[in-house]
């Protein structure tokens, strides 16, 4: 534990108790307002922004089948989210695709995250060393807690999941794991008695363990980023010299089972989803990989430059026609390794280092766990939303040893760090430009990496985007790009016949209807039908002329034994397509349809079917 004594400043006098905190927080959330106030004219960017809000088709006004949706669903986002489904569509209800009300969201979320960080920081200083707690140290304590509290918020790490509409779940799940974590602590120690331990603490009893397992639940089932969080609750008792049982932190672990179950759940859905075949890759590399990204998130919160959408350096290279070849085995992975050997080393040999430094360095691999990569195959990038907790747990490092500075240093020490933070702000603010739309954040990618890596972030989604968009010079002049990167390439080399495709026959059609095409296409690969079909509704809806979406729809509609629709479907999509299908695709389809009819015992649509007459019996002409 920290045990040097801190030395009694008799000649301040500290601010009156109650004023601090209430000032403190208050500056704390204007702070984050200003620094993300352009924020709010920015648009929606087709960065996973337009499967979760602007096509999505389950948000609006509370029913009974959003709802079933909301609370059942895991293959959609490849998460358990119920809560957070549920806040983004009363916010859909209140705004539509209207952006500005999202981002506005997405501040206030910030501002009140930065407020609990203030009060987690606030209460975890004298749980630590109850002689923070005293009358001449209380107010420099009070301090040290906004500063720590205030290099969290304005860290240009946040920006991400401030300025992104889809960091919105992130922002709301931090606010209950940041909420949970405060009511697991319990009131502040009011004083420090005559031998240094703290008075007026926590009580015991089941409400306040209820309360934070409950607001912990909420967390995961906003979304599930603090499932590292569950362990950190005992980590937490053991550094304050809590005297609490094993038993009432068994919620969090319990919620965090059911959760991580369901998680697992749905990520093995996800890879269904993406239709991802991937060798497995030898544990040694996973290992690398893991300890390299806990290094790169233990350092890049103090030096946060060069911020971008993500890092190609923590990619395992995949064989990407036209990429020169590059070992795994960089410098920066034997840095990262050699930085965590060397954390866990000092750990082992130093009781100092293990009682000051160590449960910072335990928290932090505990809340990273889960975003380390180590269970995933393939690319692993990370992301600066990953670190938000682990940053939280820093927070309280940075106030904890600032509040230990000698009296006569304290001046300059709050001085620098100030300057630090104000420059960290200013950074935050440029850091939110690249956010503005897609073309920023387009051009910030590209900024960031060499021109033959990430080809998935630099070609392949930009053109996938202004293709679906209907711009399709963009879009031809995005593949030009790449293909002059990486000559030959086939994923670039079809997605310019696409764009091809697109300008001789797609454009009458509403740019929006391609994308839930597109969509529904992506939700057929799961064999998920009944979103599928959804999807394809919605684009017909937007263009009833599109003949290929309502050939896909009467395809899904087999799958899902709705015979007589996907009949319809077809007979208006041979209406409606460009070029006639030919005698095997249309033979084809019709004999799927008469294999359904006849499994239900409808012969007489099965004859009519066979017999090519394409009348419907018992059913009306039109055939939407």
């Amino acid at each position: 534990m920290f045990s040097a004594s801190p030395t009694p400043d008799s000649s301040r006098t500290p601010l009156p108790r109650g004023s601090f905190p209430i000032l403190g927080a208050a500056l704390a959330a204007v702070l984050c307002v200003y620094v993300n106030r352009h924020t709010l004219s920015f648009a929606f960017i087709p960065y996973d922004e337009d499967l979760q809000i602007v096509f999505n088709g389950h948000l609006g006004s509370p029913r009974h089948e959003r709802l079933a949706w909301m609370f059942m669903t895991t293959g959609y986002n490849g998460y358990y989210m119920p809560l957070g489904w549920l806040f983004t569509s009363l916010l859909y209800t209140v705004s539509g695709i209207h952006p500005g009300p999202y981002h506005a969201a997405l501040v206030g979320f910030h501002a009140l995250n930065a407020v609990l960080i203030f009060v987690l920081v606030r209460r975890m200083l004298p749980a630590i060393a109850p002689k923070l707690a005293s009358a001449s140290m209380i107010s420099w304590a009070d301090g040290c807690a906004l500063l720590g509290s205030l290099w969290w918020s304005l860290n240009p790490l946040r920006v991400e999941s401030t300025a992104w509409v889809s960091g919105i779940f992130y922002a709301q799940a931090l606010s209950f794991a940041f909420a949970s974590v405060i009511v697991h602590l319990g009131p502040r120690p009011l004083a420090a008695g005559p031998g240094g331990e703290a008075t007026g603490g926590p009580t015991d009893g089941w409400h306040r363990p209820a309360v934070a397992t409950f607001l912990y639940a909420c967390s995961l089932f906003t979304y599930p980023i603090a499932l590292g969080l569950a362990p950190v609750f005992y980590v937490i008792d053991w550094f304050t010299g809590r005297r609490a049982g094993i038993l009432d932190k068994a919620g969090f672990v319990a919620v965090a089972a059911v959760v991580l179950a369901l998680t697992l759940q749905a990520e093995r859905k996800g890879e269904a989803h993406f239709s991802i075949v991937e060798a497995r890759l030898p544990l040694s590399i996973q290992a690398a990989r893991a300890g390299y990204a806990l290094s790169y998130y233990a350092v890049k919160p103090w030096v946060p430059t060069h911020l971008a959408r993500a890092y190609p350096a923590t990619l395992v290279p995949a064989a990407r026609p036209g990429n020169p070849p590059r070992s795994f085995w960089s410098a920066q992975i034997y840095i990262g390794v050699a930085a965590a050997l060397l954390s866990c080393a000092l750990c082992a040999l130093s009781t100092r280092f293990r009682s000051t430094v160590g449960p910072f360095l335990l928290c932090h691999i505990l809340l990273l766990a889960p975003m380390t990569g180590i269970t995933m195959n393939g690319d692993y990038v990370t992301f600066d939303r990953y670190c938000a907790l682990a940053c939280g747990a820093w927070a309280v490092g940075v106030a904890m040893f600032m509040a230990f500075v000698q009296p006569r240093y304290r001046g300059l020490v709050a001085t620098a760090f100030c300057l630090y933070l104000l420059v960290l702000a200013r950074m935050s603010e440029l850091q939110t430009g690249a956010w503005r739309n897609w073309d920023s954040v387009v051009a910030n990618v590209a900024s960031h990496v060499e021109p033959y890596e990430f080809p998935e972030l630099q070609y392949y989604s930009p053109a996938y985007v202004f293709k679906m968009a209907g711009q399709y010079d963009k879009a031809s002049a995005t593949v030009a790009r790449g293909l002059r990167a990486l000559p030959g390439d086939p994923t670039l080399l079809s997605i310019g016949r696409e764009i091809a495709e697109c300008r001789a026959s797609y454009t009458r059609f509403c740019p929006f209807a391609e994308v839930h095409v597109y969509l529904g296409e992506w939700f057929v690969k799961t064999r998920d039908w009944r979103e599928a079909d959804e999807q394809l509704r919605l684009a017909l809806e937007l263009s009833p002329g599109y003949g290929e979406a309502a050939y896909n729809r009467a395809l899904v509609r087999l799958n899902r034994g709705q015979y007589w629709d996907a009949l319809h479907d077809f007979l208006w999509a041979e209406a409606h397509v460009p070029a006639p299908f030919s005698p095997q695709q249309r033979q084809a389809v019709l004999s799927l349809v008469a294999k359904e009819a006849r499994a239900a015992g409808d012969l007489a649509l099965e004859h009519a079917v066979l017999g090519g007459s394409g009348k419907l019996p018992g059913r009306a002409g039109s055939v939407r």
